[in-house]
């Protein structure tokens, strides 16, 4: 997580940040997707792990209008830690990265100047906990924001 730090603030574009942190999520998870805000959607963009097909995720259309651990994540601006409560979009989210149910996940939403652009979900795969020891990780989502801000001024 130190060296997806130090990298981020050298980012010179969104692929490049998306890169970096799925990468630091390798370090402390099994798999790791990340997805784009639009509006009332979240859209695939990049995963990495046991499992993931990087076309399947790229089309990914997940709605942020029903009940999911994604919606919560969104709409609180803040991470959702735990096991994934049997709602319409989280199964059909482990069912598209062909996944069984797990036992819990991560989801960190990347916010910049109060706006949500992605929400970053993990997990350990099937029958295994995710980590409660994310400070690091939150932390790697501050830098995360600091990036696009840079972008942004550019």
């Amino acid at each position: 997580f130190d060296d997806a730090k130090k990298l981020l603030a050298t980012a010179k574009d969104r692929n490049e940040i998306a890169l970096i942190v799925l990468r630091s999520c390798l370090s402390s998870f099994v798999r790791a997707v990340l997805l784009t805000v639009q509006g009332d959607a979240a859209l695939g963009w990049d995963g990495v792990g046991d499992g993931i097909d990087l076309q399947t995720v790229k089309e990914l259309r997940l709605p942020l209008k029903s009940p999911s651990i994604f919606q919560l994540a969104r709409d609180s601006k803040a991470h959702f830690l735990g096991p994934l409560p049997k709602e319409k979009v989280n199964i059909l989210f482990l069912k598209l990265t062909g996944a069984q149910i797990r036992k819990s996940a991560l989801v960190v939403p990347v916010v910049v100047r109060g706006v949500v652009l992605n929400l970053l979900y993990c997990d350990n795969g099937k029958g295994k906990q995710v980590t409660t020891d994310i400070g690091d990780m939150l932390v790697v989502a501050q830098h995360i924001n600091r990036s696009y801000e840079k972008l942004l001024r550019r």
